[in-house]
């Protein structure tokens, strides 16, 4: 009886280091596919951006969407999406991208101005001054979005006053 409980202990212990190497080697195997994911979205972020630059925007926008799908994260991959679709005038669109940009990094002045420039064709001229406010915190000498800014304050002004 006692040899039959040391055997099922050491049975069990070897069963247990099993499992613990399985898992290591589990995880290991994880974290390099994840490696490997970060690069190749990496990758097609580039891609996307060079492929952006030259005006493809159709083939752009299928690398750069690759890109996010593989690793969400790349706020670039969405700041350009709302790029390309900023330029083919898809307001919805180039919204939706520019926000999902600036959540993951808010130093995009760039994409604040965007957001400012559709705010303001919605109508929505406060969240316009919002977002011009934005992007002069990030670049306070930037003078087009002064001017955008002095623009909306101005069509602001000229609504309160009409009502």
């Amino acid at each position: 009886m006692m040899m039959k409980k040391l055997f099922l202990k050491k049975v069990t212990l070897t069963f247990l280091v099993f499992l613990v190497s399985v898992g290591a080697v589990a995880l290991s195997y994880l974290a390099y596919q994840n490696r490997r994911n970060k690069e190749i979205a990496g990758a097609h972020e580039i891609i996307g951006v060079n492929l952006f630059e030259e005006g493809k925007y159709s083939e752009a926008e299928g690398a750069l969407k690759q890109a996010i799908e593989r690793d969400p994260r790349l706020w670039r991959g969405y700041y350009y999406l709302g790029s390309i679709y900023f330029e083919q005038r898809k307001w919805a669109e180039a919204k939706r991208e520019f926000e999902t940009a600036v959540e993951l990094n808010p130093e995009i002045r760039e994409a604040f101005t965007a957001l400012g420039i559709i705010a303001f064709r919605e109508g929505n001229y406060e969240k316009s001054i919002t977002y011009f406010k934005k992007a002069l915190e990030l670049d306070p000498d930037n003078k087009e979005v002064k001017g955008l800014l002095e623009a909306v304050e101005k069509a602001a002004e000229k609504k309160a006053g009409g009502k």
